[in-house]
């Protein structure tokens, strides 16, 4: 597991305020002694840290078992930095997914964002790289995901995870209404073997309907 420092050992952060007291007070860092790495975060005994430090800080800690929220003023924590097993090494695996910034990194085991790589690129709006912390997450352009060998995420089973999310916000809709949403779908189809799951996904017939269809159904709706 390797954690990014300076020459110092000192984590590097993207987000500490300079002109905060509590950010200046506040670091983490990294020492070795018989081959055993300890991580050691520090929070400041004066002055409030910055909102966007503070999130950075809380994020990187629960990489490391740290609830940074629970670390008392001028307290300190050491944990010890294991050996990253097989399976950690499986929780690490990312994808990307197109959005209208850029392309999205997210864990594949959670759908939570990555907010750091061990990688030199710079991601979208950041003056940093990668490399550092990013509370919010990372998004990268086009290239450098593809240049990073990022898997992106198929755009057929987004388009089909928009539509369902649409047939559940009908759904929902209806109900908060008062209308019996399969009333509705049973009307348009004439078919009284018409169901919508609990996914967005719908059976008419004998059969699920495929994306064209659930539009269809869809733009009717709005037009009733």
């Amino acid at each position: 597991m390797t954690i990014e420092t300076n020459n110092a050992g000192f984590v590097n952060f993207s987000n500490k305020n300079w002109s905060f007291n509590g950010d200046k007070g506040t670091w983490a860092k990294v020492s070795e002694k018989d081959g055993v790495e300890t991580l050691t975060i520090k929070r400041s005994g004066k002055g409030a840290l910055s909102s966007d430090f503070e999130a950075e800080m809380q994020a990187f800690g629960e990489k490391y078992g740290v609830d940074f929220n629970a670390v008392g003023c001028g307290c300190t924590v050491s944990v010890e930095v294991k050996e990253e097993e097989e399976t950690e090494k499986q929780d690490d695996k990312i994808f990307g997914r197109q959005t209208e910034e850029g392309v999205e990194v997210l864990y594949a085991k959670d759908g939570e964002p990555v907010t750091s790589l061990d990688e030199n690129v710079y991601p979208i709006g950041s003056e940093v790289s990668a490399r550092y912390e990013h509370a919010e997450g990372i998004i990268l352009s086009m290239e450098d995901a593809e240049k990073l060998g990022i898997e992106i995420e198929d755009a057929d089973v987004k388009t089909q995870q928009n539509i369902n999310a649409k047939i559940l916000e009908f759904v929902d809709g209806c109900r908060a209404n008062g209308v019996d949403p399969q009333a509705i779908l049973i009307g348009y189809t004439n078919m009284g073997e018409s169901e919508i799951d609990t996914e967005g996904d719908i059976w008419v017939g004998n059969s699920w309907w495929s994306d064209a269809d659930k539009v269809e159904f869809l733009e009717w709706c709005e037009g009733h």
